[in-house]
């Protein structure tokens, strides 16, 4: 089991006199039952693949004896789509404890790492997408003259965590996002891949048309895939490139053959072929 203590600090310049913001204690209000889940992209400008998907599921609540703690422990599924098609997938399920301290000060926004001067706005509203859920808004001031880092933006949401955020760099863009949770009898936001049957289901490779007379699409395949044929009893009769996706089989004598996709890290799948 992994132990995760957040102990807040300080972090985002004071708000703005009489302006409104949520506790530490109002955004990490969990209950048993409750599930968060998360999409996170980092990468390039150009290229940021498919990002990361985790959904937490909090299975019990305790409290430190001086109520100045509480924790959690959640059951935490984490997703990695393939970067390219025809890459495995990665995926992980773990149980965690999620510790929170100093309760009542203001919930910790994220910060751009490179914000030198930028004024920090802030606003307090019922979220956008969130169901009637208020949240807390932080952002940078895009109108400020003064040197400073593209502009970033960061929430944290009453009883469902954070902060979510979003900012970029000269090369890079990073941004993790609530998607969807649901709390008591509220379900909020867009269902995500949320087990292995459904996420591996879409993303592994197939063919088609399967039973095949001359010619085999694979779909899902990375470009130009190294591939391995083999009978159905197991033995290998040739290796090679798939050549636009396909593969030619008008040679093979009509029977049942097993094709292996092979990925960067190996053996991806095994896919039956019927030649007719």
């Amino acid at each position: 089991m992994r132990i995760i203590v957040v102990t807040f600090l300080a972090c985002v310049a004071a708000l703005a006199q009489g302006q409104s913001f949520l506790t530490n204690r109002e955004v990490y209000d969990f209950d048993p039952g409750d599930v968060f889940s998360s999409h996170v992209l980092q990468g390039t400008n150009t290229w940021n693949g498919p990002g990361t998907y985790a959904t937490d599921s909090i299975l019990s609540k305790s409290w430190s004896v001086d109520s100045a703690t509480v924790s959690y422990i959640s059951h935490h599924f984490f997703y990695q789509p393939p970067a390219m098609m025809g890459d495995a997938p990665y995926f992980s399920n773990e149980t965690i404890t999620l510790s929170y301290t100093d309760l009542d000060s203001a919930a910790t926004q994220f910060v751009h790492p490179q914000a030198y001067c930028a004024t920090v706005l802030d606003s307090m509203a019922l979220g956008a997408g969130l169901c009637g859920t208020d949240a807390w808004d932080s952002w940078s001031d895009t109108e400020d003259t003064c040197f400073e880092a593209p502009g970033w933006s960061s929430r944290v949401v009453r009883g469902c965590g954070g902060p979510y955020y979003s900012y970029q760099t000269a090369d890079n863009i990073y941004w993790k996002a609530l998607v969807r949770f649901r709390k008591g009898n509220v379900v909020c936001g867009n269902s995500i891949p949320n087990s292995i049957e459904e996420i591996t289901r879409s993303m592994l490779p197939y063919t088609i048309p399967n039973p095949a007379l001359d010619r085999v699409h694979v779909v899902n395949a990375r470009p130009n895939a190294a591939c391995s044929l083999f009978t159905a009893d197991g033995r290998l009769i040739g290796n090679g490139n798939l050549e636009n996706d396909e593969l030619n089989v008008s040679a093979l004598d009509p029977g049942t053959y097993f094709l292996r996709l092979n990925g960067s890290n190996g053996p991806v799948r095994d896919l039956r072929l019927v030649k007719r």
